[in-house]
Parts: C-alpha cells; structure tokens; sequence
C-alpha cells in the first residue's frame, strides 16, 4: 500500500536537477525567435512589412524542426540509460544518430534553397516574393547545424550537464542579440538570417567542449565531408537541364544515396540499424 510521507532531501536533489531544464528550454526558444522580435525596432518604417516577410520563411523552418525533436525525444531513454554505465555505447549512439541527422538535413537545406520561391508561394502568396524568398535561402543553411545542438543537448543532459548547458545558452543568446542588433540594423532580415546560421555555430562549440569532457571526442569531418560531397552531386540535377521539378527532385535524392554509397558513407553498424528496422 502508498504510504504518505515527505522526503525533503530527495525534493531538493529533483529541484535542483530539474530546474535547469526550464530555464534551458525558456532560452532555447528565447534563442531561436531573438531575431523576429528585433527585426521591427530597428528597421523602422519597414520593420512591420520585413517582420511579415521573416515570419513566412520561419513557417516552414519551423515544420522542418520537427523532425529531429521526434527522433531525439524518442532516443532519449536510450541515451540516459548508456549515460549511467556504459559512456563508449553512448558515444557511439551519439556519432550514430548525428551521422543519420547531418545526411539528413543536408538534402533538405538544398531542395528548399533551390525551391525557395514555390515553397513561400504555397505559404505566403505572391505578396511575399522575393524577400521571404530570399531569406529562407539563407536562413535555411542553420538546419543542420540545429539538427546537431539538438541532439547534442540531449546527450549532455543525459550525461547530467544541463547546469552547463544554461551557461552555454546564455553565452549564445548574447552572441545572437550583439549580433543582430548590428546585422539587422545594416542588413534586415537577410543579416537576421546570417545571423541565425551564427548562432549555432556559437551554441556548438561550447556544447561541443562539454560532450568532450563528458562523453568523448566526434569525427566532425567524417560526419560532414561524405554527405557534403554527396549534395555537391544532388545539386546537379536541380541547377543544370533544365529538369521540371517532378523529375529533378527524385533525381536529385537517388543521385545523393547512390553518391553516399560510393564513398562508404554508410558503416556496419548503419547497416545493422537498417536491418534491424526491416526486421
């Protein structure tokens, strides 16, 4: 039968554990919507129109980042429990997951840069063209960069370092808001784009240096340098024929996969994923 009573030790240790996860999660999402905030401030008579224009190319961004929340929440137990005993298999499902995560947001970014213009056109209209366009051109080359400090966010906290992670984040926010109070102010919502690319790059490396204390060192280019050369091929059929796009899309990604496994992209152990799956 339960029986009532007040543990107050073990009240204070899930406090002081868990806190720092909302604090986290309040400057994540604090971080990643900065720039659309600051965009009408400092534009003045444009900023309402250039903050119209910013919001549009985020609706897409933002069902795109749905793709590697699913897959980091539903790898997340796996992670805690290798955190606990077993730090060489967390280091290997985390080089595992990061691999499938880069070689899948590569291709992404590139189909939605090169088509920019119908993707606005099917969420905004045609009042939105160029200029959300053009942003979502640069502003989607951030994605597999926040593929990456998705995943590695997780891990760390897995390997209980989320108290660092609020430094971390708080380091980045102030990047993100130096840095875009003075790319805005010159270049609108294209420098707020840049900006945003930046930024994860100022969250890695400090997540980075702690899953090196933590957890242990990641093959950075092995994980970009292959599907990197890959989507140099999958671009091909996108810019040069001509292609309509029901043709050149599905071209584009079986050029990417056949270009992966030339190069041996795929190790023994995706294999045995891939197997494992099909049952």
């Amino acid at each position: 039968r339960p029986v009532r009573g007040w543990a107050p030790q073990a009240w204070r240790g899930l406090m002081w554990d868990a806190f720092p996860l909302m604090i986290n999660e309040f400057l994540a999402t604090a971080f990643f919507r900065l720039d659309q905030i600051m965009i009408d401030p400092l534009r003045g008579e444009r900023g309402d129109a250039e903050t119209g224009y910013y919001n549009v190319a985020y609706k897409f961004i933002d069902g795109l980042l749905i793709l590697p929340s699913s897959f980091t929440l539903a790898i997340f137990p796996v992670m805690s429990r290798y955190a606990q005993g077993a730090p060489d298999a967390l280091l290997r499902a985390t080089v595992l997951s990061l691999r499938w995560l880069v070689m899948l947001s590569l291709p992404i970014a590139l189909l939605t840069m090169r088509y920019a213009e119908p993707i606005i056109l099917a969420f905004g209209g045609s009042a939105y063209l160029p200029f959300s366009a053009v942003a979502l051109q640069i502003l989607i080359w951030f994605l597999p960069f926040s593929f990456v400090n998705g995943l590695l966010q997780y891990v760390l906290i897995a390997a209980g370092r989320q108290h660092a992670l609020t430094r971390a984040f708080l380091a980045a926010m102030l990047f993100n808001l130096v840095a875009n109070f003075f790319a805005i102010r010159s270049y609108g919502i294209y420098g707020a784009a840049a900006v945003t690319i930046l930024s994860e790059w100022a969250l890695m490396l400090p997540f980075y240096r702690l899953l090196r204390e933590s957890v242990g060192d990641i093959p950075w280019l092995g994980l970009f340098g292959r599907p990197t050369l890959a989507m140099g091929a999958a671009a091909v059929p996108l810019w040069i024929g001509g292609l309509p796009f029901w043709l050149a899309i599905p071209s584009s990604v079986l050029l990417y996969a056949a270009v992966l496994l030339l190069l041996r992209a795929f190790t023994p152990e995706d294999r045995a994923v891939v197997a494992r799956l099909r049952g």
